[in-house]
């Protein structure tokens, strides 16, 4: 492990946040901190790692040391599966001992060890303990916050534990005795079990923390852009006899990165940036580098789509990117006319689709699909269509399968839309 790189910041980040008071646990810091770090398989990721960031990623492993040393356990290790289940139960009991007479309950959360702590590294929240008023949402946040970096500080534990027991598994594997096998049994057993626990974990953070973790942020799209129309004749008043119908449709390629940026909203429109946002931003990082999510190979498609002249890059309001290329070739456009003279039932939505589907089967990107390949970074891949008619009240009432999904559509001005709705379709 590289000293000259953590050594600095790490002195920096005591000096300037860590009360004196708890100094005497950080004593010999310095020196079991690098050597923990030696041990991890984190190498790439420090050396990504700007000044900045790597003075949160020590602070981070700070306040997890204080925790783990206020309930007496060693945080430079890697934790056996018997000693991480103590551990995991050892913070929950106390952590969770305040909601037994109410969340806020001020006699509670002045005794509480993990609050103490909180208090320590960031004393502008020592006068929340000394007013009789009610809490300020922003508390209330910042209380709900401090829960889930807790949450995380575990299962970033639970993932170093997992890496280690499935290192031991690979190895296990090779060896083809009676005795291999029972280990390798056993050692499923423990994975099992480390999985089960991670789960159950992950169900206590907050929904926006939950998705930052596990959320795919590269997404390939194949967006289809279907005009259909349809020839009839009417019968009588009520009654129209369908002849055929035509459809042109033309297939856009696109390739979305979501932002990497963490959710810290607790419910629907309010986000609020507590004061433990780096930390948590750092922790959901280094979990999502042990789950392999390819944070620092999507960086790197960034840069390279970013040389490629044939596509532009759209920016969304939530930070999110979109590239595509630049125009459209019309000479592939898709045409089809359907006789429905013999089969009325033919003219479907479901028959629409089938055919649309098909006829843009094989229709890809190759560029997109070769960088991401290259990266080793799987996409999530979507198909997004949209269906344009000219007089959408005739044209979608006479799909054969129209009760079945009618209450997709919205009405607005005599005409079906599905402006606040999806309507999804497996083939």
């Amino acid at each position: 492990m590289n000293k000259k790189i953590l050594s600095k910041p790490y002195k920096k980040v005591i000096v300037n946040y860590i009360p004196l008071h708890l100094l005497s646990l950080l004593k010999h810091q310095n020196s079991d901190f690098l050597r923990y770090l030696s041990l991890l398989p984190l190498k790439c990721y420090l050396e990504s790692e700007s000044e900045s960031d790597r003075n949160s990623l020590v602070y981070y492993f700070l306040f997890r040391g204080v925790l783990y040393n206020t309930f007496g356990y060693d945080p430079h290790q890697v934790f056996c599966p018997e000693r991480l289940k103590l551990l995991i139960h050892d913070v929950l009991s106390e952590f969770y001992n305040f909601r037994n007479d109410g969340y806020v309950n001020q006699r509670n959360l002045e005794s509480n060890k993990i609050f103490s702590i909180f208090r320590s590294f960031y004393p502008i929240y020592n006068a929340m303990f000394k007013t009789k008023e009610p809490f300020k949402l922003s508390v209330l946040t910042e209380l709900e916050h401090l829960h889930n970096l807790i949450i995380l500080f575990l299962l970033y534990d639970l993932e170093m534990t997992l890496w280690s027991v499935e290192t031991r598994y690979e190895n296990e594997k090779s060896l083809k005795t009676e005795v291999g096998r029972e280990l390798c049994r056993r050692t499923r057993e423990v994975l099992s079990d480390l999985k089960y626990d991670r789960s159950q974990l992950q169900k206590t953070l907050s929904g926006g923390i939950r998705l930052s973790l596990s959320k795919n942020r590269v997404i390939y799209t194949r967006r289809l852009y279907v005009g259909f129309d349809t020839e009839y004749k009417p019968v009588d008043s009520q009654t129209n006899k369908l002849l055929c119908y035509t459809t042109a449709s033309i297939t856009e390629c696109l390739l979305k990165i979501r932002s990497n940026d963490v959710d810290f909203s607790l419910k629907e429109g309010l986000v609020f940036q507590p004061k433990t946002a780096s930390l948590i931003k750092k922790g959901v990082d280094l979990i999502r580098f042990f789950r392999n999510k390819r944070d620092f190979e999507i960086t790197e498609l960034k840069r390279l789509l970013s040389k490629e002249s044939a596509f532009e890059c759209l920016k969304q309001s939530n930070g999110d990117l979109v590239y595509r290329l630049k125009s459209f070739s019309f000479n592939d456009i898709q045409s089809r006319y359907i006789e429905l003279t013999t089969a009325p039932q033919e003219y479907s939505f479901k028959k629409l689709m089938d055919l649309v589907l098909e006829d843009h089967r094989d229709i890809e990107n190759k560029t997109l699909l070769e960088m991401t390949h290259g990266l080793k970074i799987k996409p999530t891949f979507k198909n997004e269509c949209s269906l344009i008619a000219h007089f959408t009240t005739a044209d979608v009432s006479l799909f054969h399968d129209f009760e079945g999904i009618k209450t997709n559509f919205t009405v607005i001005s005599k005409s079906f839309l599905t402006l606040d709705k999806f309507l999804t379709y497996k083939g």
